[in-house]
């Protein structure tokens, strides 16, 4: 059905659609042929007027390793293939969140990688009690999460105040309800911490999270790259979401929100607010604005030029498709510092830039200033 490729098989029993993963003897790895179809497929369900739901699981004994490995070497060299492939991967992701009719994973075996992945983009899951989950994306940094042990946000901070690195003063931009800057206040207790949330409703749930720490400052207006008032957007189905965007199209693209809210926001540059309050480094900054972080540092020139930002941590993923940034822009902004992956191990060293960079996958970066000792740019660092 649907003119797919053989590696994958779909019959129809009634209203209900069977998709089958059909690569048994590679363990259903996805290969060019399984992820074009996999970008296809979505489509072809909505377009199919008979179909009320569908199952998706795996020919033999597994659901899906994940990536072929002849299939990720070929990415490694080829351009067009890869930029193909980036396309598909997010063509998967929406698909399967905006799909009109039930997704069901029946996982009959490992589920690997994107085989992770397709399970938890369905509605509902059934393992097999010989099933299990991993993803191998968490420990090269290439998964987000919530839980900042997890991510390897804590184990940073924690080796930065082992390694005794001068963190006096810290930004931390788009503070949302405050949890990374009682961190930051937990590991640096005499630091001088400056937290920047433009969102009222999310400033308010900062704002009693913070009440009692008198080294950190929050103020109630966003940083970006000139002085302005800008439109911000959330969900408005679903107010304890605190996930916020200047950048609509990724809260409906990535986050299937169908009801957006929108709102005014302050926002100043670095440089204006480091001015204004006679400020000349920082030690440590995280930026986390879904999309905008360039724009925030676009602000920081002059800082940047007399080598005030000392460690810069930003988010890069699926927003920045929104935004139209790349990595390059952050290796050009940024010279004179060494980039690494933060995972939950430690910190992946990226070296030169490279295309093999622009992977739009929730990611925490981080970029060190040569004048930081103990960053050297040819090694990871365990944490």
């Amino acid at each position: 059905m649907y003119d797919m490729p053989e590696e994958i098989d779909v019959k129809a029993d009634g209203p209900l659609r069977i998709i089958t993963l059909n690569r048994p003897d590679a363990l259903n790895a996805v290969n060019d042929a399984l992820h074009v179809g996999l970008a296809k497929i979505w489509d072809a369900l909505n377009e199919d007027a008979d179909a009320r739901a569908a199952v998706i699981t795996g020919a033999g004994r597994a659901f899906s390793a994940g990536g072929d490995f002849n299939y990720l070497d070929e990415l490694r060299g080829n351009e067009a293939l890869r930029q193909k492939t980036i396309k598909h991967g997010r063509d998967i992701v929406i698909g399967m969140v905006r799909c009109r009719i039930p997704v069901i994973a029946a996982v009959n075996g490992p589920a690997v990688g994107l085989g992770c992945s397709l399970a938890a983009l369905s509605d509902i899951v059934y393992m097999a009690e010989t099933a299990h989950f991993a993803d191998p994306h968490v420990q090269i940094g290439l998964a987000g999460y919530n839980d900042l042990e997890h991510t390897g946000e804590k184990q940073l901070l924690e080796f930065l105040a082992k390694k005794n690195v001068s963190i006096n003063i810290v930004f931390d931009v788009g503070a949302n309800d405050g949890t990374y800057s009682l961190l930051l206040s937990e590991i640096f207790p005499t630091a001088s911490i400056h937290a920047f949330e433009p969102v009222p409703d999310t400033y308010r749930i900062a704002e009693k999270a913070l009440k009692d720490k008198p080294n950190i400052t929050l103020h109630p207006f966003g940083l970006y790259k000139e002085n302005c008032t800008l439109d911000i957007y959330n969900d408005s189905n679903n107010p304890n979401n605190q996930i916020s965007s200047v950048y609509a199209d990724g809260l409906v693209d990535f986050y299937a929100t169908t009801a957006l809210q929108r709102s005014k926001i302050e926002v100043k540059t670095l440089d204006s607010f480091c001015g204004e309050n006679g400020i000349s480094s920082i030690d440590f900054i995280k930026i986390d604005v879904e999309g905008a972080e360039l724009s925030v540092l676009q602000g920081a020139e002059n800082m940047i030029r007399n080598n005030g930002l000392k460690i810069v941590q930003f988010e890069f993923n699926d927003f920045n498709i929104s935004s139209r940034t790349f990595m390059q822009d952050f290796y050009k902004l940024l010279k004179g510092y060494h980039f690494f992956r933060i995972t939950g191990k430690g910190l992946k060293n990226m070296g030169a830039y490279s295309t093999n960079h622009e992977i739009f996958k929730y990611q925490n970066i981080l970029a060190v200033h040569k004048s930081v000792e103990g960053f050297k740019t040819n090694e990871n660092i365990l944490f």
